[in-house]
């Protein structure tokens, strides 16, 4: 009976608590001459996604795309303790333009990503940009260092999927977007990182309070990662409500920031558009 609207279809969404393993595995057999891609829905563990993959699912949604792996804190916060300090330190307000070019120029990887992506059709340069010191020059030292964060965050998250990822770029860029539209006074690039940021926990596997004592972050921005409170709390509730369909909660949140409402999906759309250009250059 269903056969018209799969020939119509993209892609199947297969729900991971609803289905056996065995079911799933037969629905997919049963699909395969089609031209299709599947969505695992509600994948909540490391076992779930791996089993997903391997089965041949292209997408995923869950919780546990924003939940830390419990298991791997100690041996995750070890050794990516450096990172979390390049961290700290390119984010720093008091850094220099010439320590942030110091710091850049000294690590290898980061150089490559950013001439890259300075260099990349998303800037159309007439001419080509061959320094850290002239990207610093033509780019400011907020994006620099949103770039340089952004790098970073991949760097940390090398040993995850992918999504988590572009879903940092998605919350960091979609906040920004509606502090810069707000009418009340907002630093955008605070609430960036305040998205950006709010998956930390996940990627790194470390409980949040952790993570931000080693990040020398503004106390509002700190006050809604790790107590779930503030007065920017609810660009986080904003996010999180779009991300779960819940549009009455979603305008509420948007009404307590005195948001405009109108023009959340597109600034949502373009929030992804930026997420997929990085994960690309990065």
């Amino acid at each position: 009976k269903l056969d018209p609207l799969i020939e119509l279809a993209d892609i199947i969404k297969i729900d991971f608590r609803l289905s056996t393993i065995d079911e799933i595995e037969r629905m997919l057999y049963k699909l395969s001459r089609y031209q299709l891609k599947f969505l695992a829905e509600k994948v909540e563990t490391y076992d779930e996604f791996d089993r997903a993959a391997k089965l041949g699912f292209s997408y995923f949604q869950g919780y546990f795309f924003s939940k830390p792996e419990t298991l791997r804190i100690k041996e995750v916060a070890s050794v990516k303790l450096n990172l979390i300090n390049l961290l700290a330190e390119v984010n720093r307000k008091k850094t220099t333009i010439d320590r942030l070019d110091t710091i850049i120029s000294t690590d290898l990887g980061i150089t490559y990503k950013l001439l890259r992506y300075i260099n990349s059709a998303y800037f159309y340069l007439l001419h080509e940009v061959a320094s850290v010191r002239q990207a610093i020059i033509y780019l400011g030292a907020k994006e620099i260092r949103r770039f340089v964060t952004l790098v970073i965050i991949s760097e940390l998250a090398s040993d995850k999927p992918e999504e988590l990822i572009r879903l940092s770029v998605v919350r960091g860029r979609f906040c920004e977007l509606l502090a810069q539209a707000g009418t009340a006074p907002a630093d955008a690039a605070e609430i960036f990182l305040l998205g950006l940021f709010s998956l930390l926990d996940a990627l790194l596997d470390t409980p949040m309070q952790e993570i931000v004592k080693k990040l020398p972050l503004a106390e509002p921005v700190k006050e809604a990662l790790v107590n779930k409170s503030g007065d920017l709390f609810p660009y986080l509730q904003v996010i999180t409500a779009y991300e779960q369909g819940e549009r009455e909660k979603c305008m509420n949140m948007l009404h307590v920031l005195q948001l405009p409402t109108d023009d959340v999906c597109q600034f949502y759309l373009s929030a992804v558009q930026f997420a997929d250009f990085v994960c690309r250059t990065r």
